[in-house]
């Protein structure tokens, strides 16, 4: 789906919702402090912030790659 990257302000073909593009969605998800953190921690006791950074940052990169110029 096409859409304007709002960072960069270039025309993107990209994964996205109807509201927002899944990068935005991963990035949101980098904060170790959001409820989904807390609610995976229940799940995943042993889970770290250093394994749930690197895990989001993973899907934050692979979205952005997905990311492509449309001009």
């Amino acid at each position: 789906m096409g859409y304007k990257n709002p960072y960069t302000r270039k025309n993107v073909y990209g994964l996205r919702t109807k509201n927002y593009p899944l990068t935005d969605i991963a990035y949101a998800l980098e904060n170790e402090e959001s409820d989904v953190y807390k609610a995976m921690k229940q799940a995943l006791p042993r889970l770290t912030q250093k394994e749930w950074y690197a895990f989001t940052r993973l899907i934050t990169l692979i979205c952005c790659d997905l990311e492509k110029e449309t001009d």
